[in-house]
């Protein structure tokens, strides 16, 4: 029997359409199958075009209930990423990010990943319910950012690169989990951009450095949960990177679609959803200490020390209106100076020189203003 991969029912294994709902069928296991003579499938947690996941009991321990993910990829090294998949789960131990316990390969030679079972729902499935409120959607995120950023400090950095509402599952003791590592890549500066692992991601969710050969790094998951944290609070989702960037004003400010959003809320997302990396926060914890209003250091694990994410916005801005008023004031000045310093004759020449002057000041407050604001964005 095969379990049909829309609505989970039980096929005869020739079937190609499922006899209930007409799908496609893509011979996945049926309910009672036994893999590695321990794992007896119960049913089918969900299915993707890269694997499925099936709910399964461990005979070994009858109580135990586990999660066994089967490699569906048709793309050519898929087999090599799945076994990625495993191997850099299996050495991972963080408590929003669910634990591998098992590896293997059928003598048909699909493979599976033997996982944590969380029950639960996953974020996709709750937002069909409505948009979340800041407070409790602020909870969740910040577990997921603890995990990314506990992915990214290690030493050999671990990207996930799929951060997105589905992949985020709500346990009932309303814990989150980071979940479906089926594009994780590890950081390296050696490896040429081409080389990238095939797969970007879901569209609404990848930033624009995904979309060709851009350099990776944490500010490309950064955005990704910034986009979803977005959908969960506004109930939109945020559009493609490539539709911004040919459209500078089609990205809405998170305040226009939901009014009882903090301020606070709305400049951070703002900022890690900037089209360039070097525009966002530089790391995960930053944008999760800046959403609530922390230093960064009071995320666990975090390398950035002591120093105040949630000031950044801010400060940036404050000094960025600084520059622009000494510039305005020193280009005012310039404009203005010469008609008292050089003599002038009275009368209507003497008005036009004044006209003259004024003109002078406000164009040469506007280029001071301008250029201090210019000057702001490169400073320190």
């Amino acid at each position: 029997m095969q379990m049909c991969p829309a609505c989970g029912q039980d096929n005869p294994d020739h079937a190609a359409l499922c006899g209930f709902c007409h799908e496609t069928l893509l011979q996945l296991l049926g309910r009672g199958a036994l893999l590695q003579g321990r794992y007896r499938v119960e049913g089918l947690l969900g299915c993707g075009g890269m694997g499925s996941v099936y709910l399964a009991q461990d005979t070994r321990l009858s109580s135990h209930r586990v999660a066994v993910k089967e490699n569906l990829s048709p793309l050519p090294g898929g087999n090599a990423q799945f076994v990625r998949e495993a191997t850099t789960l299996a050495h991972l131990s963080h408590p929003n990010l669910p634990s591998v316990t098992d590896y293997f390969t059928e003598p048909s030679g699909r493979q599976y990943m033997v996982m944590e079972y969380i029950e639960g729902e996953d974020l996709a499935t709750r937002l069909t319910r409505g948009r979340q409120s800041e407070s409790e959607a602020l909870t969740w995120f910040t577990q997921i950012a603890q995990a990314l950023d506990y992915l990214h400090c290690q030493p050999s950095p671990i990207l996930h690169r799929d951060v997105k509402p589905a992949n985020i599952r709500i346990a009932p003791t309303g814990r989150a989990y980071l979940v479906d590592f089926g594009l994780v890549e590890h950081v390296d500066p050696q490896r040429q951009p081409s080389q990238r692992l095939a797969g970007m991601g879901s569209a609404a969710y990848a930033p624009i450095e995904q979309y060709g050969k851009g350099a990776l790094d944490a500010r490309t998951d950064e955005y990704a949960l910034a986009a979803t944290l977005y959908y969960a609070l506004t109930g939109q989702e945020p559009p493609e990177a490539p539709i911004r960037l040919s459209q500078a004003r089609s990205l809405r400010a998170p305040r226009d679609l939901n009014p009882t959003l903090s301020p606070r809320v709305d400049a951070a997302l703002m900022m890690a959803l900037a089209l360039r990396p070097a525009d966002r926060f530089q790391s995960v914890a930053a944008f999760a200490a800046a959403l609530m209003g922390q230093s960064v250091s009071t995320l666990a694990g975090s390398p950035q020390g002591a120093s105040s994410a949630a000031s950044q916005i801010p400060s940036s801005r404050g000094r960025k209106a600084g520059y622009a008023a000494l510039g305005v004031v020193v280009g005012a000045v310039a404009g203005v100076l010469p008609f008292f310093v050089a003599p002038h004759p009275g009368g209507a020449v003497g008005i036009l020189l004044a006209v003259f002057a004024l003109v002078g000041a406000i164009l040469f407050a506007s280029i001071g203003g301008l250029l201090g604001a210019r000057l702001a964005g490169s400073a320190p």
